[in-house]
């Protein structure tokens, strides 16, 4: 079911022609969270399944095994990996193949990759290992010599859009400030779906719109009120959205300043304020970006969100 993934046409091109003869092993790299590893599922459970054509899909394959890193140091030890090599040549349960995703790759120790290296030279014709990384440059070379890369790559704004609405039944208006704010990562589009409700957007405007009045006693009441939404979602990603929010308020600005239509504005449910605060003067984008610099150092920092908010906001 390749076709109902998200984005990544030619990565599921690649992976038909694959379907015929697959490599012993493949390496799914890209970024986090474009979906390499529903992918790495999907091809995984196509293979094993191809030759138990009679079972149902919703039944647990004990042919197919996923190993993630472990501990609290969150990496696989070389016992961890001994013990999946043993698994390699017991033969397959009840498909022609077996099939090992092993997740975050690049957690392996040096003894742990060695120790798989000879596996993955001289594996047993039935076994099939997929590797999934967003780090495939920390995996030992001789690993990733043996491995055949299937490259993923940031999805497109129109392919999260288009995922939101037709697999998530999203309305279009939240689809795309969704995409826009997720930036390319399907799993943060996801995430950010199952609270849009809740995501403070009206509040974003409305904290626009006082910074450009320079009505000072409402914008640090309203930025108060938006930094007690933030700890109550205890999200630290949340914080991230709520800045680019921020600065999507002032690309609209200037958008509507330079003619643009409507359809292309982030917050173009909210057209009637940022008209209203096109009466006060605006500062250009190249001050907001270099000021949302400078902010992106101070969230690497930790430090919070009003002080983030207060440097973004006062004019």
């Amino acid at each position: 079911m390749l076709e109902e993934l998200p984005g990544h046409t030619r990565v599921k091109e690649r992976l038909e022609r694959l379907k015929t003869f697959p490599p012993n092993a493949l390496l799914f790299e890209g970024p986090k969270g474009v979906g390499k590893a529903l992918f790495a599922k999907e091809f995984a459970r196509f293979l094993v399944l191809e030759s138990c054509l009679n079972r149902p899909k919703s039944d647990p394959l004990p042919d197919l095994k996923e190993l993630h890193p472990e501990g609290k140091s969150f990496l696989y030890c070389a016992k961890r990996i001994r013990h999946l090599i043993k698994e390699v040549f017991y033969p397959p349960f009840e498909s022609k193949r077996k099939l090992f995703i092993i997740h975050e790759a690049d957690r392996m120790l040096p003894s742990s990759s060695h120790a798989l290296l000879k596996t993955l030279e001289e594996p047993p014709s039935y076994a099939h290992f997929i590797l999934i990384s967003s780090h495939p440059e920390a995996i030992l070379k001789t690993v990733r010599s043996r491995l055949l890369a299937i490259p993923f790559f940031s999805l497109s704004f129109e392919e999260i859009t288009d995922h939101l609405e037709k697999q998530l039944k999203m309305g279009s208006e939240k689809a795309r400030q969704i995409a826009w704010l997720a930036h390319g990562n399907v799993a943060k589009a996801e995430a950010l779906a199952k609270r849009e409700d809740q995501f403070p957007f009206p509040l974003i405007a409305e904290i626009g719109a006082a910074a450009l009045r320079q009505d000072y006693p409402s914008l640090f009441h309203l930025i108060a009120k938006l930094d007690l939404f933030s700890k109550k979602s205890a999200s630290f990603e949340l914080i991230e959205e709520i800045l680019s929010a921020v600065y999507y308020w002032y690309r609209d600005l200037h958008l509507l300043s330079y003619g643009y239509n409507c359809d292309s504005l982030f917050f173009r449910s909210h057209e009637e304020k940022l008209r209203e605060s096109l009466e006060y003067p605006l500062p250009s984008l190249s001050e907001i970006q270099e000021r949302m610099g400078k902010v992106e150092q101070a969230r690497s920092l930790n430090i919070g969100l009003v002080p983030c908010l207060t440097h973004l906001l006062l004019v």
